[in-house]
């Protein structure tokens, strides 16, 4: 089989993810790798198609084992995450010398080098021992049944462990295994590991790490509640490094970021958040440059540690947490840029911004940051010009521009707060007469603590109330949930015009009748964007696509636009990047998607297959003349501070007589959310990538704005694109 899977046999692909693991999140996060591995499972055995193949695995037991290793992930390495395991080493020294056995499991073992580098920890300090290891892949478990592995995996193995390691000669030369006394006390079972069956006090140190990002939040609350369960008193759970807790659980203190120890008597706060202080790493040899940084970061209080070299660099991330790293590309002892991609393969998660200064002789190298796994760049000049943007992203990824992400709603709900009683009870009354759930509240602060840890569909409250007025609950709410359509009911506000003026939050006057009441209601809820689904709209032709984008944009457009159609509409991009990378950027990205390349330094007329971005240093905008779609440039500011701005493009596209469709992507700031809000208004097609982007900055501004029509990941909107074909404007023969 040597074309792409259709549409159709994507989503059964991910469908059998999302039934053997139980979520969906693995599907969307590792697409790529899921449907590489199937493509290549299908040529081995030479099916024809999907179908046939998995035919042929219902009849093939051994084959449907490779089906199942190949719709999971299974990433792991000997003595990953050292900050960790030196916390585990100090407790194993302290607690578990007055164990008779001490018993652990390791959830997600994959191919068992994490249940082997805890099985060294333990031989090290004659402590006794079982491990179990489990992972829902067969193949991966066999792989850690033999104890069998490449010889080039030994450099990952610290040498005061090479004595309990056999190295393989003659047949088995290569290769390496572990001695028998610790292959016989680790055992492996194929398990899933949100299924099985938990026994209290059975474990005493739990090790699941980097399992539990590709579950969606109420998953990873009701694993940790079973692995807490089942973990015994004193003893550890070890999560992956970029792995935390969004609530607290009863009994489970937090040592470290991931690091959780239990603790019956106690109920401790698991939110790394809110117990740790965020820090940057600097990476960055210059000390002038090194100056600057600190000078700026401690203007704001932010958190940080500066090294000048890239081995300072690997000893700082053993021993302590970040939350975003700052980066030199030309370092004393090595590449930035190298050591970064070696780290992202190794399972770094972390942002990183690269202040570096690049000539114009270096130009190509701005290629090669985003695909190191780069998140923003900037020019070291900027530190003595306008260092705006560059803290911007620190305290954006230090949390202190409040980026929450939210979780999947499963029931529409509406939470109503006043502190009428009898108002309340006749409002709650004709809502459930009309099959909504209703949550009702006196007190601001318990709404708002509800609002917390539910996400519903709308909030409905009075103006003035005891504790705060509805303008500071609606803020605070939406501090919570940036996309929670909101209504003010009350007979305080007719005359506010500072508050009916206002887009983003509907008014009703008191008294009201229940027919304006419940048609109000369903307007409101109309509001909130709608997930993009196959069946999210009918429209499915454009006169052409535009598009916006900041940190982080570079990769997620070449991920979206990787499957374009052909005939596809002329697509109008603005994407916030350095001028002088701008044309090789899009040159590349042109080139890897297919479609022809145009910068607008003129007037010219939209064609399809045809990407079309900003003159250096001007705005892009179009305009409709006749049937034809004019690009053009724009050389005034706008008052944004953005060149080119998001918002001019958008706001030009909203006056287009056909429709077309809008996409706003990850990127600091708010740029392009009003007028996104402009297109809604005037019937156009928006879309907002959803909490998944890299920054849900931008989106979430449109989204809190009520300009989005429709929300998703990036692979939803890759889905989408991949479906839209030209209203008009035929490639010219």
């Amino acid at each position: 089989m040597n074309r792409d899977f259709t549409k159709a046999e994507t989503e059964k692909i991910f469908s059998l993810v999302s039934s053997l693991v139980g979520t969906k999140r693995l599907a969307k996060q590792q697409s790529r790798l899921i449907l590489s591995n199937i493509k290549k499972r299908i040529r081995i055995v030479k099916s024809q198609s999907l179908e046939e193949y998995l035919q042929y695995t219902k009849q093939n037991s051994e084959e449907n084992r490779f089906l199942i290793s190949n719709l999971t992930v299974h990433t792991t390495y000997w003595f990953r995450e050292k900050v960790n395991l030196d916390l585990f080493g100090s407790w194993l020294d302290n607690v578990a010398r007055n164990k008779k056995v001490l018993r652990g499991i390791s959830v997600g073992c994959s191919t068992g080098q994490e249940v082997f580098s805890a099985a060294l920890m333990m031989e090290k300090r004659n402590i006794d021992y079982t491990i179990l290891g489990i992972d829902i892949d067969p193949i991966s478990v066999d792989t850690g049944q033999r104890g069998i592995y490449p010889e080039s995996e030994l450099s990952s193995i610290p040498h005061e462990y090479i004595k309990y390691i056999l190295i393989g000669s003659g047949r088995t030369q290569g290769l390496f295994t572990l001695s028998k006394e610790i292959r016989d006390r680790c055992t492996f079972e194929v398990k899933n590991a949100e299924k099985m069956n938990y026994e209290k006090d059975k474990y005493d140190f739990i090790l699941c790490r980097n399992m539990l990002i590709y579950f969606e939040e109420d998953q990873v609350n009701e694993i940790i509640q079973k692995l807490s369960f089942s973990l015994a008193t004193d003893g550890m759970l070890i999560l992956g490094i970029s792995e935390s807790l969004t609530k607290s659980f009863h009994g489970i203190e937090q040592l470290k970021p991931a690091v959780f120890r239990k603790n019956e008597g106690q109920k401790i706060l698991s939110k790394s958040s809110d117990v740790f202080e965020k820090r940057i790493l600097v990476i960055e040899d210059s000390k002038t440059i090194q100056s600057h940084i600190a000078a700026l970061l401690g203007s704001e209080d932010h958190k940080y540690t500066i090294v000048d070299t890239l081995k300072k660099a690997d000893d700082q991330l053993d021993q302590q947490s970040f939350s975003v790293i700052s980066l030199d590309v030309n370092l004393p002892d090595g590449n930035g840029l190298t050591w970064l991609s070696e780290k992202r393969k190794h399972g770094l998660r972390l942002p990183v911004a690269v202040l570096s200064s690049i000539s114009e002789e270096e130009r190509s190298l701005f290629l090669d940051l985003f695909r190191s796994g780069v998140t923003e760049f900037f020019p070291k000049d900027i530190l003595g010009s306008d260092s705006s943007q560059y803290q911007l992203f620190v305290r954006t990824f230090l949390g202190k521009s409040n980026l929450r992400q939210n979780s999947s709603v499963k029931k529409q709900s509406i939470v109503i707060v006043d502190d009428d009683d009898d108002l309340v009870s006749l409002f709650k009354n004709i809502l459930n007469s009309q099959n909504y759930e209703v949550h009702s509240f006196s007190d601001s602060l318990k709404a708002l603590a509800y609002l917390k840890e539910h996400q519903v569909d709308g909030l409905l409250t009075d103006y003035r109330m005891p504790d705060m007025d509805g303008l500071e609950l609606i803020r605070k709410a939406r501090l919570l949930d940036p996309a929670v359509p909101v209504m003010i009911l009350s007979g305080l506000i007719k005359n506010r015009k500072d508050i009916r003026s206002r887009t983003d939050i509907k008014v009703l006057d008191k008294p009201v009748d229940e027919v304006t009441f419940l048609n109000a209601i369903a307007d409101l809820l109309k509001s909130k964007p709608e997930r993009i689904s196959p069946r999210s709209f009918q429209k499915t032709d454009f006169p052409c696509i535009v598009i916006g984008a900041s940190t982080g944009g570079p990769q997620t457009l070449k991920r979206i636009l990787e499957k374009v159609p052909a005939n596809v509409p002329p697509l109008v991009i603005v994407q916030h990047i350095p001028e002088k990378f701008q044309e090789k950027f899009f040159v590349s990205l042109a080139a890897d998607i297919g479609l022809r390349y145009r910068i607008v330094d003129r007037e010219m007329k939209l064609e399809n297959e045809c990407l079309y971005v900003s003159d250096p240093g001007k705005h892009v905008c179009i305009r409709q003349r006749g049937p034809e779609i004019i690009a053009f440039p724009v050389s005034e500011p706008d008052g944004s501070g953005h060149c080119p701005s998001v918002n001019q493009l958008f706001r030009s596209a909203a006056q287009l007589s056909d429709k077309c469709l809008a996409i706003l992507l990850t990127g600091m700031g708010s740029d392009g959310a009003s007028a996104m809000k402009e297109m809604r208004n005037k019937g156009h097609i928006t879309v907002a990538q959803d909490e998944s982007s890299i920054v849900y900055g931008m989106p979430r501004a449109a989204v809190e704005s009520g300009g989005a029509c429709f929300t998703g990941s990036d692979w939803d909107i890759q889905t989408l694109i991949s479906g839209i074909s030209a209203q008009y404007h035929k490639k010219p023969a």
